[in-house]
Formats: structure tokens, C-alpha cells, sequence
């Protein structure tokens, strides 16, 4: 049985390249149908084409594919094809056709008859790989990929097809968190996009209504869409669905609805026709949300139009948080990324402007079906991200600050169209919608059972067990190597785990020392939750120990619990500390000391440094230090080697008179032998030139705690 495909993912769907414009009831098109053309389709587009030539039957057939007559196309370019003979332009109207009624195994035959590639354009190779990935030839669909990758530069869905295809395995590795049964309420027709409501739920569905005429849709000649309710009768029946009122069931499309306020309020997708069908410029009557609340009598009254519907683009796919305010919805309104997104409205006295939730979940194809659950973790479906094939259903969290989209993977997504999923408060059971393989019709309405590991990461004071808040904390998947969308609140994330996986909990702050926790996931036995503490060591400040020698000597300690030389400038020690954050304290600077002309004193200006380095040689007991003097080049060599012993002997007197041990000091004078300059013998040279070589420099020698 060929699968057709209902009108909103129809509506919503193709819209990536091309806007698709509604034709309803025949009583419709024709206010927008010029009369020639009328003339050529005739009164009833579905009549035997008995006598017509086979220009009239090719010009019907182009007709009927201009006003969404798809079916009536299609078969009309089948009689050409039997009189004309096939050529390329042909087999792509044909597949066209097809795609468009979702008959994808007759899509890909049909572009697979194309002689020559120059008749396709970029997009007819995207449309040929999704429908060959739709049908399960995996290997010709990664061909058609990168021949659109080639032609259509920038444009993800390629790669992220392409790399879909390449990791299949990875869709079945969390296989066993689902339990999914066909529910019996469905028709032979299309029934989709089922939502809580009271003891069961409502539901859009085009199963034949009685009725001595039954209008169809044009696009593929089935029922026009209306809202059903079914009640939950035990765990695995439900009643006989029952149509919503005629003030909701117009004579055009209703569809997906969301209730709320304790089911008394509700908002669904209509049509354009609330006193009459409106178009947009161009003629095309698009999607619109409409409130409705129950009156005492239990019938759904006081229908109206949100403030921010158009007559230019379509909005539709409703879901609302149990509050009533915040609404998410899709929508192709200007300012997108693809060809529809998910849009984010609140209601304080009225609905704000519509805000896009942005590229980390909208993508260059089309998002639609949201749905949210508690603590703002979001349901949606798109073919925009790879998958399995067709619309698939992905989740994230919107507030999150990386959200990220996860693929929810078999046996809810499957290659063919997976979409509409809603939860019970609990999270552990609900309802979506698929036109996957054996089910009863079209679309179909399937119960989900869920096991959710759902993992809780803390980041803690390792000393203290308090929370650390305004942290780092994130969960990387070992597998992948990527992060792994989270919730996050204050000290705490949550994150979905899949089985058989490994985890890298990583936490930070600064003022500690990073932690990372790994954690396996086993095969699942049943609904998890784990909870897991990152605790991070407080990392105490440490002082920086500078030590400047006029000769250029330099040497940078680390002085905490623990003694250590950076071999590099302070800048980049600097650096490296801030980039492990741990805080500096103070940063003691010694320099080396100067002396006056042929003298040996210890100067008032000395004693500032030498103290500096007393106070360092106590705290630090086991550190050892080297001293070496020296003299300026005016007295003879013999003479000045004994200037330079005398002074280092009295810098060392001064340090051993504060308490310093002389085991800890090492004494060195070289006269006028290493000059900072070049005022040596017989060179004319300032006073403060030749101060430069008086001195004492010092260098750290031993620091090795025991």
C-alpha cells in the first residue's frame, strides 16, 4: 500500500526550498485559478481524460502539479508517458509527484530514471537521497549526499546525512529505554499528533467521516483533517473517538492542539477560515492558531485568532506549558533558519512577538511537532539533523547554555517520518506519531513506554561537602568526545544517559583544582537515576617569589605548600596559574643590593631587600641560597677581590644575625671579573655607571622540601 503524507508535515515539510502554497476545497481554488486555466482542468479534475489530445493531458498534468493536485498530476503524467515515451523532464515532474505525496520508494525510482545528471538541479539530488535513505538504500543515498555536498556548498544536512549514515549503529544503542505499541484507535487514514486531554486525548485524524459527500483534499485526494477525542478506557483500550464540535471542525483542516488550564482552554491549527478563508498575496490560504476555552456545557466556545497569525506564513504545532505562558509553536515566518522553526511566545496581559529559540536547535531544515515537558526539556521533530531518515524526534533543553539536540534513536525514530511525541507528567509514558511500516494506515499513533537514565551531577567543596555554585560542571560522552546537552541549575546538572556508554563529568572553578569523574552506564534494567558528586579541592593562594639580579639573572618560585622554579617569565607564570585558576597571594620581589665606593657596609636601602629574603629563608626553612659579589673596575684586581669577599661576608653576617643558619649559605665574590657594563680599566664612566657593579646577588640554590 502506497503511503500518503498528512497535511502538516505535507505543509510544513518542503517548505526548506520552496514555499508550498494551500489549496483546499475546490470552492477554494477557484477564486485564485485564472479561467483559462480552469478551462484546461475542467469541472471535475477527476474525470476520465476520454478524448483529450495529449498536449491537453500534459497541460492538466502541469496544472494540476501548479494547484497541489499531485495525485490528479501524477496519473496524467503517466498516460503522457505511455503515448510520449519517458524523457528526464518527465521523470523528475513524476518524482516530484511522488515526494510530494510522501510515496518515496515510486520518489527514488523515478529519479533514478534521470539519463542525464545536468537536468537535476543541487536540490533534486537532496530529495533523491532522502528518499533513497527513506527506503532503506543506505549506500546509493550517501552517493546522492556528497553530489549535493559538492553542488550546494554550506549546507550541513549533507554532512550531517552523511555522517547519520556512517554511525547507524549508534541509533540502536539505547533501543532498550523503549517500549512502542500501536495503539488500536487507528484508521486506515492518517492519524497523528496525539495530545493529553483529561482521561485520553485529542488528535488530528482524516478517516472518513459519514456524510453523502466527503470533500477530499486536492493535494492527495484523502479526507480533510479534523480533531478527534478518545478516552482512556484501561491500560492498553481507549473509546470510540468521537469528533470535536463544529465551532473546532470546520470544513477545512484542524490539527495539532495543545490544552492546558486543567483542560478548560485550548489552542489548535487551523486553516485560515475563521469568518471565511483568507489568502496571502499570492493566493495561498496558510496555517493559523486559534484559541478556544469550554463553556458550562462542556462545548468549546469563544474561538479566537493568536495576534501573531498572517495571511504570509504559517504558524502551527502548538505546545504550552501547564501555566499557559509560554507557548512554542512552528512556524516559516521571515527570520528563520530553515524551512520551518520552532518560535517561543509568552502571555503576561497578551502574546509577545514571537521569538526564534536559534541555531543550536534550528537548522537549515525543518523543526515542527514541539512538545514541552518539565524543566523546559523540549520534544521536537526535523529532518534537518541526519537520523535515521525522514522527520525524526530529538530533545533538548531550551535553557540550556549549550542545548544541543539529542536523536532519540530506534524504536521511536525510525527511516521514515517520526513525529509528534508527547509525554505524561512523569515523563515514563506517552504517545507519537509515525507512517513507519506495519500500521494500520497512514500516519499512526503509537504508546511509548520510557526508562530515562537520568543522570544528577553536584558540584561540592571536597573539605566542606557544600555546593560550589557559579562553577564549571559538564558531562562529555567517552564515545563521542562531545559534550552532552545538560540541564543546569546553580551547582547541579542533569543529563539523559544512554546504556552502554561512558561518561567524563568534568568540574571547575576557579580557586580549586579541576576534577573529572568518570562514569560507566551498563545495560539498563529498569527507569535509573544516579547521582553524582565532583568535588573540588579549595586550592589555597600561592605567593610568587621574584628574584632580579642586575646581571640578568632571574629565577620565579611558586611558594605554597610546596616549592617550585617556573622556567619561564613571570608573565607566563602568570598565565599558567590564572589558566589552572589558582590565585595569587602576594609576589615578593628581591633584588640584588648595592654598596658605596670602596666600602662594605650594609646600606639603609639593603636592608630592605635582605629582609625580604629573611622573612622568605624562615618560612621556608629548607630552602638554601647562593650570594656572590663583586666590585666596580677602579682599584687593582687583588684589591678589589677582597672588596667583593668582605661584602659578601657582611651581607652574610646580616642574614646570620637575623637568624639565617650559615649551613644555608653559600658564598661567592668575583671582584671585578663579571661587570654589568663596560666601565672597565681606563674607561671614563659616570658614578652611577659604576654603581651598577658594586653589589651583592642572590640565587635560590636548594628548595626541595623533605
Amino acid at each position: 500500500m502506497q503511503r500518503t503524507r498528512s497535511l502538516h508535515r505535507v505543509i510544513f515539510r518542503d517548505l526548506t526550498v520552496y514555499m508550498i502554497r494551500f489549496t483546499t476545497l475546490f470552492i477554494l481554488t477557484i477564486f485564485v485559478v485564472p479561467p483559462v486555466e480552469a478551462q484546461i482542468l475542467g469541472d471535475n479534475p477527476n474525470a476520465a481524460n476520454v478524448g483529450i489530445d495529449l498536449a491537453t493531458k500534459q497541460r492538466r498534468a502541469e496544472l494540476h502539479y501548479q494547484f497541489f493536485s499531485y495525485k490528479s498530476s501524477v496519473d496524467l503524467y503517466h498516460e503522457v508517458i505511455e503515448k510520449k515515451g519517458i524523457n528526464d523532464t518527465l521523470s523528475l515532474k513524476v518524482a516530484d509527484c511522488y515526494r510530494k505525496l510522501n510515496w518515496q520508494d515510486s520518489a527514488a525510482s523515478w529519479y533514478g530514471r534521470v539519463q542525464n545528471e545536468s537536468a537535476m538541479d543541487p536540490l533534486h539530488h537532496l530529495y533523491y537521497a532522502q528518499s533513497l535513505q527513506y527506503t532503506g538504500d543506505l549506500d546509493q543515498a550517501k552517493v546522492q549526499y556528497q553530489k549535493y555536498r559538492d553542488l550546494a556548498a554550506g549546507d550541513a544536512r549533507a554532512e550531517l546525512n552523511i555522517a547519520a549514515i556512517d554511525n547507524r549503529d549508534d541509533y540502536f544503542i539505547d533501543s532498550s529505554l523503549y517500549h512502542v505499541n500501536e495503539v488500536p484507535t487507528n484508521s486506515d487514514e492518517a492519524d497523528f499528533a496525539p495530545s493529553y486531554f483529561r482521561n485520553g486525548f485529542v488528535f488530528a485524524s482524516a478517516r472518513e467521516k459519514p456524510a453523502l459527500i466527503q470533500k477530499k483534499f486536492k493535494w492527495n485526494q484523502k479526507p480533510y483533517l479534523d480533531l478527534y477525542y478518545t478516552e482512556n478506557v484501561d491500560s492498553t483500550s481507549y473509546s470510540i473517538p468521537v469528533g470535536l464540535n463544529k465551532k473546532v471542525n470546520s470544513k477545512f483542516h484542524e490539527g495539532p492542539v495543545t490544552a492546558y488550564n486543567g483542560g478548560r482552554r485550548m489552542i489548535f491549527t487551523r486553516n485560515n477560515f475563521l469568518q471565511g478563508a483568507g489568502r496571502s498575496e499570492d493566493g495561498v490560504i496558510k496555517l493559523k492558531l486559534y484559541s478556544a476555552e469550554i463553556s458550562e456545557d462542556q462545548q468549546w466556545t469563544n474561538i479566537q485568532e493568536l495576534p501573531f497569525n498572517s495571511d504570509e506564513y504559517s504558524v502551527g504545532h502548538p505546545t504550552i506549558t501547564e501555566d499557559g505562558k509560554t507557548l512554542y509553536f512552528a512556524s516559516d515566518m521571515p527570520g528563520g533558519y530553515g524551512g520551518t522553526d520552532i518560535w517561543v511566545s509568552s502571555f503576561d496581559t497578551a502574546w509577545s512577538e514571537p521569538v526564534n529559540l536559534g541555531d543550536q536547535i534550528n537548522s537549515e531544515g525543518n523543526e515542527m511537532f514541539p512538545f514541552i515537558h518539565e524543566q523546559n526539556l523540549l520534544y521536537f521533530a526535523s529532518n534537518g539533523y541526519g537520523g535515521l531518515g525522514g522527520l525524526d524526534i530529538y530533545k533538548t533543553w531550551v535553557d540550556a547554555e549549550e542545548p544541543g539536540v539529542i536523536n532519540m534513536g530506534f524504536p521511536v525514530n525510525t527511516s521514515k517520518d517520526d513525529f509528534a511525541l508527547v509525554l505524561d507528567d512523569q515523563g515514563k509514558r506517552g504517545f507519537f506519531s509515525s507512517n513507519r511500516d506495519g500500521g494500520t494506515g497512514d500516519d499512526d499513533i503509537y504508546s511509548l513506554i520510557l526508562n530515562r537514565i537520568i543522570v544528577d551531577a553536584y558540584l561540592v567543596d571536597k573539605q566542606t561537602g557544600e555546593p560550589i555554585v557559579d562553577g564549571t560542571l559538564f558531562a562529555l560522552d567517552q564515545s563521542t568526545d562531545r559534550p552532552v546537552p545538560i540541564l543546569k541549575q546553580a551547582n547541579h546538572i542533569q543529563y539523559d544517559a544512554l546504556p552502554n556508554r561512558e561518561y567524563a563529568i568534568k568540574g571547575s572553578k576557579e580557586g580549586y583544582r579541576d576534577n573529572t569523574v568518570l562514569l560507566p552506564i551498563g545495560r539498563l534494567v529498569g527507569e535509573e537515576r544516579i547521582t553524582v558528586k565532583v568535588e573540588l579541592e579549595r586550592i589555597s593562594p600561592v605567593d610568587l617569589l621574584v628574584i632580579e639580579n642586575i646581571s640578568g639573572k632571574r629565577q620565579n618560585f611558586v611558594l605554597g605548600d610546596s616549592i617550585s622554579l617556573f622556567d619561564g617569565t613571570e608573565d607566563e607564570l602568570q598565565t599558567s596559574l590564572a589558566s589552572r585558576h589558582i590565585p595569587v597571594g602576594r609576589v615578593i620581589r628581591i633584588s640584588n643590593i648595592y654598596f658605596d665606593l670602596d666600602k662594605s657596609f650594609i646600606r639603609q636601602d639593603a636592608t630592605i631587600q635582605l629582609d625580604r629574603l629573611v622573612t622568605v629563608l624562615n618560612k621556608y626553612p629548607h630552602m638554601n641560597l647562593a650570594m656572590d659579589s663583586h666590585a666596580d673596575s677602579r682599584a687593582s684586581d687583588n684589591y678589589n677581590d677582597a672588596l667583593s669577599n668582605r661584602r659578601v661576608r657582611s651581607t652574610t653576617q646580616y642574614l646570620i644575625d637575623k637568624g639565617i643558619s650559615p649551613d644555608r649559605i653559600t658564598q661567592y665574590y668575583f671582584g671585578e671579573r663579571h661587570l654589568v657594563n663596560d666601565c672597565g680599566n681606563d674607561v671614563l664612566c659616570t658614578e652611577a655607571q659604576h654603581q651598577f657593579n658594586r653589589r651583592t646577588e642572590f640565587e635560590i640554590t636548594g628548595y626541595q622540601l623533605p
